[in-house]
């Protein structure tokens, strides 16, 4: 389990059913190389459509390859299901963050990683949820339409990436555009909770002197 992250494994139920999920897949003959934890990827995108270069870090907590395949898993210690890793339309990705901001990770671990060094083998990136060790490793999948029978993709191929490429660039453009207004997540969660109701917005000890006033009044009003 990575370092910076709460270990869950501390609890001897959830220890002993995470090391049977390892040994269940082996036992089922799967052939499962560990190559890396805690990985840190750094990348520096270059766009014409930004004057300057982007540089993006992250660290992935296991990368592996089974049966062939190589997989990019991320722990997670909350309750991950598959419907929160299945996307159908691109837009979302990045619009809704609530929805799908697991999907949006693990593509960007993808993305990153292609971008070091060009990916050949089959890839497939998931989440190995410790509130849900019986669904085992949980993969993103893209659908080509909502409900059943949609075509179901796990495999990250290029042509996938591309697309996530072209989310990115939008979000970045979104985000380097000093005319346009963006809001952190947390404080979108709050505004949407107490959207109907009256609240009261608790700022701590204050703000700092160069915060922008009109986002408090943002915020507040």
């Amino acid at each position: 389990i990575p370092r910076n992250k709460r270990n869950p494994l501390k609890n001897n139920g959830t220890s002993l059913n995470f090391l049977n999920l390892e040994i269940q897949n082996l036992k089922q003959g799967h052939k499962i190389s560990l190559e890396a934890v805690e990985k840190s990827v750094n990348v520096v995108l270059v766009f014409p459509e930004f004057k300057h270069p982007i540089s993006l870090k992250g660290n992935i907590d296991r990368i592996d390859i089974c049966d062939g395949v190589l997989r990019v898993i991320d722990y997670k210690t909350s309750k991950v299901e598959q419907r929160n890793l299945n996307l159908v339309d691109w837009e979302p990705l990045t619009q809704d963050y609530k929805t799908h901001s697991k999907s949006f990770q693990l593509l960007m671990y993808a993305y990153m990683l292609n971008q070091e060094k060009k990916i050949e083998t089959p890839l497939e990136v998931g989440i190995i949820s410790f509130k849900n060790l019986k669904a085992g490793i949980l993969k993103f999948t893209k659908k080509d339409k909502p409900g059943r029978g949609a075509h179901k993709q796990t495999q990250i191929s290029m042509d996938l990436l591309s697309a996530f490429e072209n989310q990115l660039k939008l979000l970045l453009g979104e985000l380097l555009d000093p005319e346009k207004e963006f809001i952190e997540k947390e404080v979108k969660k709050y505004l949407d909770i107490f959207r109907d109701r009256p609240y009261v917005f608790n700022l701590g000890h204050g703000v700092l002197p160069e915060t922008n006033p009109e986002k408090i009044k943002f915020v507040t009003n």
